[in-house]
C-alpha cells in the first residue's frame, strides 16, 4: 500500500497560516497587555519602606486600669516622631502606646508614629512581671494570629516593668544585638534556659503535663566606676564599662543599671509562678534537655578555688511511678566534659586526681538539680521539667487517675537524683595563680 506524500495530504483549515495584518495586530495587543500589567501591579497595595514602622523589639506592661502598654524600639526611616515617641540617635526611636489589646496598641502606634507598624522584623519580646502573672494566653494567641509575627520570636520576662530595661542600654541598637545573641546561645543549649522561642512556649502551654519556661531579663546595679574588674563563672577577669560618661549616666551622674540574662521565669499554665536563680534554672535545664557546649565552673574551696569544664554532651532521663500512694521520681543525667581550667591548691594530673574532679563535678550538678526541682515543685507548685508529660506517655492509666491533682502531687514526691559524670580529656589546662595563702605547701603556681 502506497503511503500518502505530504503533497497528497489534505490541508486543515484550522491550522492554516494567518495573514500578516492579523499577526501584527495580535503581537500589538500582547505588548499592550504586558505593559498595562507591569505598570499597574502593586499600585493599590504598595507601601514604601520609609512609610513603615519597623519594630525590632517590644516591651509589654500592664497598666493600673487593666490596659496594655506597648513600648517598642523601631528602626527610624523617615519618622518624624510624634507624641509618645523620641529619637534614638538618628537611627532608632522609641514609641509607647496603650490599648485594650495587643492589636489595638499596635494600631494606635500608627497615629503616634505616622507610619504603619511592621512587626515582621521583631526578634525580642519582653513581658513585665505584672502582666505575666495575669496570664499570657490571650495576648500570645492574638500575636500568632498576625501573619507578620515570627514564630521564632525570643520571649523573656522582666521582674518589675519591662520598659525599664530600655534605660539599661538594652535597646534596638548594638546593645540589643548582644543580648539577643545571649538568648540564642541559651536556646541552643549553651545557657541556663533552652525554651525561649514563642513557638516553644505555646507548644509547652498546649502540652498536658508540662509548664513553660522563659528567660529572665533583670536589671543589675551598675559598677560605681567607669571600668571595673569583673569575673566570669570561670574566674576569668575581664574589663567592662560601667556605663558612665560614654554610655550616658543616670540621674545625678550615676551610671544606669545593667540588663542581664539571669535565671528563668517559671510558669504554671500561662501564669508566671516565680523566678528561679541561676543555679536553680541550670538544675532544671539538666533534666529538661541535652546540654552541649556549656562552660561550667565548679567551686571546690574558699575564694576562687575550683575548676572549669566544657560540657560536650549530656543525656537526661526520668522514671515516675507510684509506691504506696506516693510518687517516686528518679532523675538520671549522664554528662561528658573536658577540663580546661584549674584553680586549685594541688596538681590534678594523676588518675586518682581526675577521679576526684569527677566526684566534685557530679556533686555540683546534683546540687543544682535538687535545688531547681525543689524550688519549682515544692515552692511554686509547677512542673517545668515535664514529669507529668513523661507519666502520661509511659503510664496513661496512672496519669488519668492523677492528672486532676497535678502538679500539686509533686510537692510531696520522693526524688532520687543520680549524676554520672565523665571527664574525657584534660586538654591544655589554664593554670590559675592562687594567692599564697590558699596554696598548698610545696606546690607551684
Amino acid at each position: 500500500m502506497r503511503r500518502q506524500s505530504r503533497q497528497d495530504r489534505p490541508r486543515s483549515g484550522v491550522r492554516g497560516r494567518q495573514s500578516l495584518p492579523r499577526r501584527i495586530l495580535g503581537i500589538g495587543l500582547a505588548a499592550v497587555l504586558a505593559l498595562v500589567t507591569v505598570t499597574t501591579a502593586g499600585c493599590w497595595d504598595r507601601t514604601e519602606i520609609d512609610e513603615q514602622l519597623h519594630i525590632l523589639s517590644g516591651f509589654l506592661d500592664l497598666e493600673p486600669d487593666g490596659s496594655l502598654r506597648l513600648t517598642t524600639e523601631v528602626l527610624a526611616l523617615g519618622i518624624g516622631g510624634g507624641e509618645g515617641g523620641k529619637g534614638g540617635g538618628g537611627t532608632h526611636a522609641v514609641f509607647s502606646t496603650r490599648g485594650r489589646s495587643m492589636q489595638e496598641a499596635l494600631w494606635n502606634m500608627t497615629w503616634v508614629a505616622e507610619a504603619v507598624p511592621n512587626v515582621s522584623h521583631m526578634a525580642l519580646l519582653v513581658v513585665g512581671e505584672d502582666l505575666a502573672r495575669e496570664g499570657l494566653r490571650d495576648i500570645l494567641d492574638s500575636m500568632v494570629q498576625n501573619y507578620q509575627v515570627r514564630r521564632s520570636l525570643l520571649l523573656a520576662v522582666a521582674p518589675g516593668k519591662a520598659s525599664d530595661l530600655l534605660a539599661t542600654g538594652l535597646t534596638a541598637s548594638r546593645h540589643s544585638e548582644q543580648y539577643i545573641g545571649m538568648l540564642r546561645n541559651a536556646q541552643g543549649g549553651a545557657g541556663e534556659v533552652t525554651m525561649l522561642q514563642l513557638n516553644d512556649f505555646l507548644r509547652a502551654l498546649s502540652t498536658d503535663g508540662v509548664d513553660p519556661l522563659a528567660a529572665q531579663l533583670t536589671i543589675l546595679p551598675a559598677p560605681p566606676v567607669e571600668h571595673v574588674e569583673e569575673h566570669t563563672q570561670g574566674s576569668v577577669p575581664r574589663m567592662e564599662g560601667g556605663g558612665g560618661g560614654s554610655e550616658g549616666g543616670g540621674p545625678g551622674g550615676a551610671p544606669p543599671g545593667l540588663a542581664s540574662l539571669r535565671g528563668a521565669a517559671i510558669f504554671s499554665g500561662d501564669r508566671l509562678a516565680g523566678f528561679a536563680e541561676s543555679h536553680e534554672a541550670m538544675g532544671l535545664t539538666w533534666l529538661r534537655t541535652p546540654v552541649r557546649n556549656h562552660l561550667l565552673w565548679v567551686p571546690t574551696g574558699p575564694g576562687r578555688q575550683g575548676f572549669t569544664v566544657r560540657v560536650s554532651a549530656s543525656a537526661p532521663s526520668h522514671k515516675v511511678h507510684e509506691v504506696d500512694g506516693r510518687l517516686h521520681i528518679e532523675c538520671r543525667v549522664v554528662v561528658e566534659c573536658d577540663v580546661n581550667e584549674l584553680a586549685m591548691p594541688a596538681e590534678m594530673f594523676t588518675p586518682q586526681d581526675i577521679a576526684q574532679l569527677v566526684t566534685l563535678l557530679a556533686a555540683h550538678i546534683e546540687g543544682q538539680i535538687r535545688s531547681g526541682v525543689a524550688y519549682a515543685s515544692e515552692v511554686l507548685g509547677a512542673d517545668p521539667v515535664g514529669f507529668g508529660r513523661h507519666l502520661s506517655r509511659h503510664d496513661p492509666q496512672l496519669w488519668s487517675r492523677l492528672r486532676d491533682r497535678w502538679p500539686e502531687l509533686l510537692r510531696d514526691a520522693d526524688y532520687r537524683v543520680e549524676v554520672e559524670a565523665e571527664i574525657i580529656t584534660t586538654g591544655m589546662l589554664l593554670r590559675k595563680q592562687l594567692p599564697p595563702a590558699t596554696r598548698a605547701p610545696g606546690t607551684g603556681p
